[in-house]
């Protein structure tokens, strides 16, 4: 094997052009991979406006016409997408189209059709948008009809399942009242007519004694007006004697037919010579002769 001397290499080396006398290390070789410290602030930047999606600076480059949804249409549920049927998506569908506002500036792009967004989605008989219940079109998007439960321009009530006989509103939305031959809730009767004499009164109130009207067994009725010291008892009876009420013109009245006690069948309170025999009398002739057989209510003798 040849050998080399250290002489032999420096001379080589000198032949070469390489300057012995150098001893300056020379610079490493910077690394591709290696990030130079000052670019350092641009890196900072760039990883800003890549996170944020938007520059730091002043704004001047954002595009405030910019489409909030892209991406609503391509079939496919993007992030903000509740839904995307592609070409189907349409505002008379499920899903809305893109670029759909609403009431207020809503953007409903891709969403879901809703009940009172204005438009007639699915099975929606109609939509006019959030409202009343008490137009044409009602807040469940249904058309406003008689039994709805929401009393509309025409109707005189709604009461929904709750109308029909007996209730306080009838079938075609008409409010049960008296006379019409239906008693409603509020009602004692209900006969349909305005005679107040044959149990049912034009108030549809039941009959009864007090009540104003003299119905059939009673003698009279004066409503508020009956009292037992006046020309109707408050039983609906006409004053007299043996009613067992003491009226004008009565000395007693006792409610039997019995002469011989202490009050006569003409209402007057037993007495010597009022001609009744009475339990403490051996007789009694009616009259105040004496010696005729009767003196005193004793007899003569």
């Amino acid at each position: 094997m040849r050998r080399f001397t250290l002489a032999t290499l420096l001379l080589a080396l000198e032949a070469c052009g390489v300057d012995l006398a150098d001893t300056t290390a020379p610079a490493p070789v910077a690394d591709d991979d290696t990030p130079d410290a000052s670019n350092t602030s641009d890196a900072d930047d760039a990883a800003d406006e890549s996170s944020t999606g938007a520059s730091t600076g002043d704004g001047d480059d954002a595009d405030p016409d910019a489409d909030p949804n892209p991406d609503c249409g391509n079939g496919r549920i993007d992030p903000g997408e509740a839904c995307d049927d592609g070409e189907d998506n349409d505002v008379n569908g499920w899903c809305m189209p893109p670029d759909t506002v609403l009431f207020g500036g809503v953007d409903r792009s891709c969403k879901p059709a809703l009940c009172t967004d204005g438009l007639v989605n699915g099975d929606e008989e109609c939509d006019d948008g959030p409202g009343s219940d008490h137009d044409a079109c009602t807040n469940a998007c249904k058309l406003a009809s008689c039994g709805d439960g929401y009393q509309q321009p025409g109707e005189q009530c709604d009461w929904g399942d709750a109308n029909g006989p007996g209730g306080a509103c009838l079938e075609g939305c008409i409010l049960n009242v008296c006379g019409d031959g239906d008693k409603s809730p509020t009602e004692g009767c209900d006969d349909g007519n305005d005679i107040d004499t044959d149990g049912c009164t034009s108030a549809c109130t039941v009959a009864k004694c007090g009540d104003g009207f003299a119905q059939v067994g009673e003698e009279c009725d004066l409503g508020d007006d009956n009292t037992n010291t006046g020309p109707c008892t408050l039983n609906c009876r006409l004053p007299a004697c043996g009613d067992g009420i003491l009226q004008v013109g009565e000395a007693c009245d006792d409610w039997n037919d019995v002469d011989d006690d202490d009050c006569s069948n003409e209402c007057l309170l037993a007495s010597c010579g009022d001609g009744i025999v009475q339990a403490s009398e051996q007789c009694d002739d009616g009259n105040a002769v004496e010696g005729d057989g009767c003196t005193g209510c004793a007899l003569d003798g």
